[in-house]
């Protein structure tokens, strides 16, 4: 194997797995379009319960969660029936509103960070890196 195959290979190791959860096609499209892009094992769901019946089949590094679903589970429902079955991955807030007390407190309710659309492309990567590396 030469040493570019090596890298690439390497870095494929360490691809994170993101799963995205938005009843929006379109911003569910576009984030995982940006994710790929970026470099992650992007998963996408339309509602909470897809979201959980995924995670209790394989390991994610990161959960992207939409508030607001009006056929299923939000969010904060589904991170609630994540720590019932004993799912812990790193939750992140997604949403269009900014003013509202859970994007305030977003890390009371058990997110480790918040998106708020329209996301910002330019930084996107960072803010997703950021959120993985928390501890």
């Amino acid at each position: 194997m030469d040493q570019q195959s090596k890298v690439i290979a390497n870095n494929m190791s360490k691809m994170a797995k993101i799963l995205v959860m938005d009843d929006e096609i379109f911003i569910r499209d576009m984030m995982g379009d940006v994710l790929r892009f970026c470099g992650y094992d992007v998963t996408l769901v339309e509602e909470g319960q897809a979201a959980i019946d995924l995670l209790l089949e394989s390991n994610y590094d990161l959960c992207i969660l939409d508030v607001s679903v009006p056929h299923g589970l939000g969010a904060v429902d589904t991170l609630f029936e994540m720590n019932k079955k004993g799912l812990c991955v790193k939750s992140v807030l997604s949403t269009g509103y900014s003013d509202i007390d859970l994007v305030k407190n977003f890390k009371h309710h058990g997110f480790c960070g918040c998106l708020t659309k329209p996301f910002d492309l330019d930084t996107i990567k960072q803010e997703i890196d950021g959120f993985l590396d928390l501890d």
